[in-house]
């Protein structure tokens, strides 16, 4: 319904909310980055959380997965399969925020589909955007970890990738990695980092310009979705071309 009311999953007004009690910490960077080093027990127990939550137990059959899109999503029985899914969502996202023709997308697109890696395995509980933006650090400790609105089953490479990527300049990827295995991670290849790598090099620019579309679309969409839709795509857009040439 969202899509026929052009109305854009990240970009939304209209979606469900919720209030939580205060939290203690802080955040340690955007969405962007975060530049400040990270010492080990801190690393590690981001890379704790994020294990916990890929091993959040998902039962079709429980109640609260058949009343939310989980259920959905759960159908697809392997991650390939739930990628494969998703790059359909973001191709009718796109179409439904008129992005198209875009010989960046389109590209980025067809090498997602045509690269897709090959994993049986069952998808499992992600956050979604398990960044420094959405941390609160007490310590060195994560005190909550915000924003779950976008939480949904899939490829536990596609919330690895994002977080390191999200802190570059802070976070070890080898040490963050490591410790996530050792939490009980999934062990991730380093092919499927690079290739939600690109995956991102995609969505980012769709949900960017399907902000600025809403505004367009919309006068009374809050003016906040421009700073979102001007502040991201350029940056992910001249990313790409090295982003598939590392996961080629």
């Amino acid at each position: 319904q969202f899509a026929d009311k052009r109305v854009f999953y990240y970009g939304s007004l209209l979606l469900p909310f919720l209030l939580s009690a205060d939290a203690a910490g802080s955040n340690f960077g955007t969405a962007k980055r975060a530049d400040t080093k990270l010492p080990p027990a801190v690393v590690k127990h981001l890379a704790q959380v994020m294990a916990n939550i890929h091993n959040i137990p998902l039962d079709r059959q429980a109640a609260w997965v058949n009343d939310s899109h989980f259920g959905k999503w759960l159908d697809f029985g392997s991650a390939r399969q739930n990628t494969l899914a998703r790059l359909a969502e973001w191709r009718a996202q796109g179409k439904a925020a008129r992005i198209f023709p875009s010989p960046h997308i389109a590209r980025t697109l067809r090498w997602l589909e045509t690269n897709v890696p090959d994993d049986d395995g069952p998808p499992v509980f992600l956050h979604g955007d398990y960044g420094p933006h959405n941390i609160l650090l007490d310590g060195n400790r994560v005190g909550a970890v915000l924003d779950w609105e976008i939480s949904t089953p899939g490829d536990p490479a596609y919330d690895v990738c994002w977080f390191l990527n999200c802190t570059a300049g802070a976070v070890d990827r080898a040490e963050f990695l490591a410790y996530y295995r050792d939490a009980g991670g999934k062990p991730i290849s380093e092919y499927k980092l690079r290739y939600f790598e690109v995956f991102a090099c995609m969505f980012m620019p769709v949900t960017c310009n399907a902000s600025l579309r809403l505004i367009e679309d919309n006068d009374a969409a809050n003016i906040n979705l421009a700073v979102y839709g001007l502040q991201f795509p350029y940056e992910y857009a001249r990313r790409l071309q090295g982003a598939i040439e590392r996961a080629e």
